[in-house]
Formats: structure tokens, sequence, C-alpha cells
């Protein structure tokens, strides 16, 4: 019987494999399906002997297993804050950026619309179209 409730799984989107330092990874590389990544929880209804202090459906207890592959890690509260902060540093790094504005077109006021906004379009201040 598993003590931990997992909250995320990768069994459906396996990792890509690593294949060393000198491969730049691609979306096209290979996957590894034995390799599970996961994060668990350990539910509040589990207890031990001399600790069953928390009600059945409440918050989990302060800790979170890390699996990737076959190797278990075990995280408390900090250590899953400098983890969740670097990943989400991490994320900010490689958002992709926005989509090019583009014009409204159909006569549109050249003031409400996100292509023509910072230009000075002549009068009558229409937007021109639509990008091409």
């Amino acid at each position: 019987m598993s003590v931990w409730g997992t909250i995320f799984d990768l069994e459906d989107n396996p990792p890509y494999r690593y294949e060393g330092s000198h491969v730049l990874p691609s979306v096209d590389g290979p996957r590894d399906p034995g390799c599970p990544v996961q994060l668990a929880e350990v539910p509040s209804h589990i207890t031990r002997d001399g600790r069953d202090d928390q009600p059945e459906d409440g918050a989990p207890w302060p800790w979170l297993r890390a699996s990737l592959g076959r190797e278990d890690a075990v995280l408390d509260r900090s250590q899953v804050q400098g983890l969740w902060e670097a990943m989400g540093a991490w994320l900010e790094q490689t958002k992709p950026p926005p989509p090019p504005a583009r014009h409204v077109g159909g006569g549109a006021n050249a003031e409400d619309c996100p292509g023509c906004k910072g230009t000075n379009p002549p009068y009558p201040f229409i937007c021109p179209g639509e990008d091409r």
C-alpha cells in the first residue's frame, strides 16, 4: 500500500532521454517512458504511532516525494519552495515572445487597433487593414 498521493505524473508525456552534454535536446528527440517523473504528497489521513493529529480531509503533510526514474527523494517545504522559485525563473526566461500585434482592418479606428498602436496614420486615422 502506498502512502503517497500522486499529484503530478508524466506517464502520458514521458521525459526526453538524456543523451549527454554534447547533444542539444530536441522536440524530436527520443523519449524515455521507463523514466517516470512524479511528485507525490503524504495525505493527511496517513498517520503513525504517536502522530494522529490531522483530520482525514486536512492539508497534506509537509513532505513531497520527487521521483525521477527509479530514484526517489523526499523534500521539505523550504526545498520545494527553492525548487518552485528556480523552475519559475527558468519558465520566465524561456517564455516565448508574444505574437506580433495585428491590424484589425475593416475601417476600424486606428486608436483602437493593436497593430496601429504607436504609429501616426494619416487622417482620418483609420486602420489600414490586415498585415499581409
